[in-house]
């Protein structure tokens, strides 16, 4: 193992930084990978680390708050940690769209903590910020990588808090990249996932639809459905100093375009189950009818349906081109929504398809 350089990674237990360090491990055995954990999860970070069989391999946990000044370290700690990292994975940030008390804190101060890190690790090679398409706000139309505003509004807390994170690692001056994934989702190889995303929702509501009813097609069916693979993520941001050019910021989502509209169509298919290819509310309402899923959501499904879709057409030029040079290629849907089917299907039978949050803002990063 190369003792003397490191990754630094914050955000561990949570599910973006345990994926990627599974990754970043799995490629680089002999790099040490430091994961900077919240006291206040240090236990879960310790379980997570026998989970993923690393307990006795690269990784070490550091007990620090990634949003607090020098991430609540001794001097002499920060000093030393900051003399042998290359590069930063900066994954600590709410993205769950339904938080606002915390959201705008935590995400920009982890953020500007992450700047002033890099900016004394001497060895720094590059900065890597995992951000969100819907830094977007409520623009439609198409949004380039590389441009974070154009005007926008932001339709919550958590989408105005992450468009400041990015801006403070863009304006720097540090070699960094940016990766925006969509709604996260399970690994491709089992579907599950931590906190269920709009798309895990939108699922349950359709594979619990009475049985001899026609499954409806969602108001907005034809937006922009931004979908994410973490096993995917984590492969981008594993590799990203090795392909990405520094200041590039990348489209993590599925390069092929899915709207809301295709998602539910092939949960028809593969559910065997006839769509109700009009938009008619009377539809909707039937299918929720009876439905168990109908306790376990949210009750604004409007304004759900509203924030799972956007009127963003994203550039992945970037995300396209990757497979080509020997980068990750996104699987599609298709290939995994049956593992996604199988993991919704479990969390209603438990009654954890949707958690109400009130958790403090620490136990929400993504």
């Amino acid at each position: 193992m190369n003792r003397s350089t490191a990754f630094l990674v914050t955000g561990f237990p949570a599910f973006r930084a345990r994926n990627l360090i599974h990754e970043l491990t799995r490629r680089q055995p002999e790099v040490e990978v430091v994961a900077l954990v919240h006291p206040r999860r240090a236990a879960v970070a310790r379980a997570a680390l026998d989970e993923l069989g690393l307990s006795a391999g690269p990784v070490t946990l550091l007990e620090g708050d990634p949003a607090a000044i020098d991430f609540g370290l001794s001097g002499a700690e920060y000093l030393a940690l900051a003399g042998r990292v290359q590069v930063v994975h900066g994954a600590y940030s709410i993205t769950l769209p339904d938080r606002a008390d915390g959201v705008e804190a935590l995400n920009v101060c982890a953020a500007r903590e992450l700047v002033e890190f890099a900016r004394m690790a001497t060895g720094l090679e590059r900065l890597v910020l995992y951000s969100s398409v819907f830094v977007s706000g409520d623009r439609s139309g198409r949004v380039p990588e590389d441009e974070l505003e154009a005007g926008q509004g932001f339709r919550n807390p958590t989408e105005r808090s992450l468009a400041i994170a990015e801006r403070l690692v863009r304006n720097s001056g540090l070699p960094f990249n940016v990766l925006r994934s969509g709604h996260l989702l399970g690994a491709s190889d089992d579907g599950a996932v931590d906190h269920p995303s709009g798309p895990y929702l939108c699922a349950g509501i359709l594979i619990s639809a009475p049985p001899d009813t026609d499954l409806p097609l969602p108001p907005f069916a034809e937006a922009r459905l931004p979908i994410t693979p973490v096993d995917y993520l984590a492969e981008l941001g594993a590799s990203a100093q090795a392909l990405l050019e520094p200041g590039a910021t990348l489209h993590a989502i599925d390069p092929r375009p899915v709207s809301l509209g295709d998602f539910v169509r092939l949960l028809a298919e593969a559910l065997g189950r006839n769509l109700d290819a009009e938009l008619n509310p009377g539809a909707m309402t039937r299918a929720l009818l009876g439905n168990p899923v109908s306790k376990l959501l949210p009750k604004n499904r409007r304004g759900l349906l509203e924030i799972l879709t956007t009127g963003g057409e994203y550039e992945t030029t970037r995300a396209a081109d990757l497979p080509a040079r020997g980068g990750p290629d996104c699987p599609p849907l298709a290939d995994y929504l049956g593992r996604l089917i199988e993991h919704v299907r479990k969390r209603v039978e438990e009654g954890s398809l949707y958690v109400e949050l009130g958790e403090e803002p620490v136990f929400l990063v993504a």
